[in-house]
């Protein structure tokens, strides 16, 4: 009679079952069983060297991920209260502690031809120039209003005298 004999990684083997071949199918199943727990031995070992290598990049990259969340956390300023200065013509208005800057320039103001805050020359500026013309008789302008006796003067730009046929005074302009 035989009996045919599996034994995972060593695949069938058949077996008799007669006196003779007693011993050495005894020899061969402690062979066999030997072998099986030299393999399951193996098995459990890589088995646990891949467990510890798994486990030693989980934490590799665990504190990996803390250092970096500590490097964001340190490189953050301190947080506070911005002190504004108000904005200028030619900056926005800015934090007197940090220098944080908002918002937009307030623009020049210009009167007479200048920035009333900074003094810059406005470039759409035309400068007229007023004069005094008389109003009973005469046909000279003048830069001062008492010249030559002029009761009652009218105050033009010199544009408007010209165009009315006044021409320059010689005290006044000469």
């Amino acid at each position: 009679m035989a009996l045919t004999l599996c034994f995972g990684l060593f695949g069938c083997a058949e077996a008799g079952i007669d006196s003779t071949q007693s011993s050495n199918t005894e020899s061969q199943n402690t062979q066999i069983t030997e072998a099986t727990n030299v393999t399951e031995s193996t098995e459990a070992t890589q088995a646990a060297e891949t467990e510890e290598i798994t486990e030693a990049t989980i934490t590799t990259a665990a504190t990996e991920a803390a250092t970096e969340a500590t490097d964001v956390t340190t490189a953050t300023e301190p947080v506070h209260t911005h002190t504004w200065q108000a904005a200028t013509c030619s900056t926005p208005k800015t934090c007197s502690t940090c220098g944080a800057t908002s918002g937009l320039t307030a623009g020049h103001t210009f009167s007479d031809g200048k920035c009333t805050a900074c003094g810059k020359a406005d470039p759409d500026y035309v400068q007229v120039t007023m004069v005094w013309i008389p109003t009973k008789g005469g046909t000279k302008y003048h830069s001062k209003k008492s010249c030559s006796g002029m009761d009652n003067p009218d105050h033009v730009t010199k544009s408007q005298a010209e165009q009315q046929g006044f021409t320059p005074c010689k005290k006044c302009y000469g």
